[in-house]
């Protein structure tokens, strides 16, 4: 089977069956972008084979969430790779992905069906591994059972039917969210130990605000009116949740120090990752 790219018009053909090993998901405005992304992953399309599945978001007016999910429709291999373009991925990066999921599966008889490569837990701890403009930030133990996870890049078992929610308005939080309704429905979110390098680190506006909101609306009841993202601590005015936001932030702040002077790792301690804005957000 040869699977064609409307950005590329050289094939690539899934090495040693139909069924590639990663469907690859993007949501394409930047074309040098997005062939530099391609480029990175070269190895996993020779020897396992990848299934690339642009999708122009911004041409067809759709949100990140139903983009996604148009081209989660259009997936074949076991596992889905939602990838933001301006990334790029390490050598052998699949290989370290399955590993991680091999332990977790050892550790716990359990197949993950949401995987981040940056997430965050209740206490507003964050797990995982990335290179950004920030440098390089390790926040262990890895793999772990997290609360919500980055969107730089997002793996979805496929066959746990998992969808993102259409209404997320914009492209914020869908991750958050797409984490919060595996979780609700019994199945395992978990970060692993397979960095990328991502050329951005976000940015919080207005349509970030949006989006907060949105997703309080939707989950602060069930988690209490505080929700730790990887951007930052969405929460209500109450005074009920100060103490949990309080938890948050300083879990956040010791990042800051863990990353900006390579504190070595204690799996005993809260981490976090650097690069966000530390803002409390009512609904």
């Amino acid at each position: 089977m040869t699977i064609r790219s409307r950005h590329d018009d050289t094939p690539v053909t899934p090495a040693g069956g139909d069924c590639p090993a990663i469907s690859v998901i993007t949501l394409v405005n930047n074309d040098r972008s997005y062939a530099r992304m391609k480029a990175s992953l070269r190895g996993e399309s020779e020897s396992g084979g990848v299934q690339w599945i642009p999708i122009d978001a911004d041409g067809e007016g759709l949100n990140a969430a139903a983009g996604l999910n148009r081209g989660i429709e259009k997936a074949i291999a076991d596992w889905v790779v939602c990838a933001h373009q301006d990334i790029e991925f390490a050598a052998g990066w699949w290989a370290r992905v399955q590993d991680q999921i091999t332990e977790w599966e050892r550790r716990t008889a359990r197949r993950p069906a949401v995987i981040g490569l940056v997430a965050v837990n209740e206490r507003g701890s964050f797990r995982g591994s990335i290179s950004d403009p920030a440098g390089f930030g390790k926040w262990g133990p890895l793999p772990d059972r997290v609360l919500c996870v980055d969107e730089h890049v997002i793996v979805i078992r496929r066959d746990s039917r998992m969808r993102f929610d259409a209404d997320t308005p914009g492209f914020h939080c869908y991750g958050a969210d797409l984490a919060l309704e595996a979780r609700r429905r019994g199945l395992d979110v978990i970060a692993v130990d397979a960095p990328v390098t991502h050329f951005s680190t976000g940015v919080i506006d207005d349509s970030f605000d949006r989006c907060a909101a949105w997703l309080l609306t939707k989950w602060g009841s069930t988690l209490g009116g505080v929700i730790p993202t990887c951007a930052v601590t969405i929460a209500t005015g109450s005074p009920l949740t100060a103490p949990k936001r309080m938890i948050c932030y300083v879990n956040r702040r010791l990042s800051v120090y863990r990353r900006r002077f390579g504190l070595p790792l204690d799996p005993f301690s809260p981490f976090g990752r650097t690069g966000t804005v530390d803002r409390r957000r009512a609904a």
